[in-house]
């Protein structure tokens, strides 16, 4: 027996949300100086940055 659900198949089935509600859910950004990661060396966060590309 399998465990496995087969995929939606009728248009009533859709996993996606309006995009509406998508904007409606979505919340800015905070402000660049509170966004960081906890708990990052300054060694981890050179190696990081240098990832990205920064």
């Amino acid at each position: 027996m399998s465990s496995t659900q087969p995929a939606p198949s009728g248009p009533s089935e859709h996993l996606e949300l309006p995009v509406a509600e998508l904007l409606d859910r979505a919340r800015p950004f905070p402000p660049s100086r509170e966004m960081r990661i906890d708990d990052v060396s300054e060694e981890e966060g050179v190696a990081f940055l240098s990832a990205l590309g920064a």
